[in-house]
């Protein structure tokens, strides 16, 4: 860093990107020199930079937000501003990144099987992009349910997807394919099945089964 002299009353932001711990550790040394940071995490492909709709993540003191919203808008219309707290923006960002990779892990997964029985990728692909927007109301739903700590059966029975997760697992075993990442979501709801399934909740409680760190899933 430079001379901290040169800091105080200044305001960095750092779109870059970077583990909570990182960002939490860069404010507390700003601050301490009198500086204000503000954290960033872009949500977009290159391509998709300086639109309407682009969104970036942004944590750190509002004030400070309000000061740069013009030149921060030029890089993306849709800042969403998340907290006081710089980190709180990547902590977000590892959030949406978790649910991204493991929904294209899935992904690469469909393809697999799409090709196992000659269907057609372009079929696939069509499919999906039909299918997205309901999944992601579904996906709302279920997380509004989490917040409000209720898992009382409303549109996905556990019991479905206990099921459904068995038979994926079961068809993959007889692909050439890497078996671990079926695998560990049938045992996922294999467990959620011994912990809640006689109690007839709803998908949700997923959120219950692997908030405990004693618990171990085959690999």
């Amino acid at each position: 860093l430079p001379d901290p002299a040169m800091l105080k009353g200044r305001t960095l932001g750092n779109l870059t990107t970077g583990s909570p711990n990182e960002v939490e550790d860069l404010e507390k040394l700003l601050r301490k020199r009198g500086g204000n940071y503000l954290n960033g995490a872009i949500q977009v492909a290159p391509d998709q930079m300086g639109l309407p709709e682009t969104t970036i993540l942004m944590g750190g003191d509002s004030f400070t937000m309000k000061q740069y919203d013009a030149e921060l808008r030029v890089l993306g219309g849709n800042l969403r501003h998340l907290g006081e707290a710089a980190a709180a923006s990547s902590a977000m960002d590892l959030a949406t990144l978790t649910w991204l990779y493991g929904s294209f892990m899935g992904l690469m997964y469909g393809v697999k099987l799409c090709e196992a029985f000659g269907l057609k990728l372009q079929d696939f692909a069509a499919i999906i992009e039909e299918i997205v927007p309901g999944f992601t109301a579904f996906f709302k739903h279920e997380i509004n349910m989490i917040s409000e700590d209720n898992y009382e059966i409303s549109q996905s029975p556990l019991q479905i997807s206990v099921s459904a997760t068995k038979r994926i697992a079961d068809t993959f075993k007889g692909l050439q394919v890497a078996q671990e990442f079926p695998q560990i979501i049938s045992d996922i709801l294999k467990q959620a099945d011994a912990e809640y399934g006689s109690k007839e909740k709803e998908l949700a409680v997923l959120a219950k089964v692997i908030e405990k760190k004693k618990q171990q899933f085959s690999l």
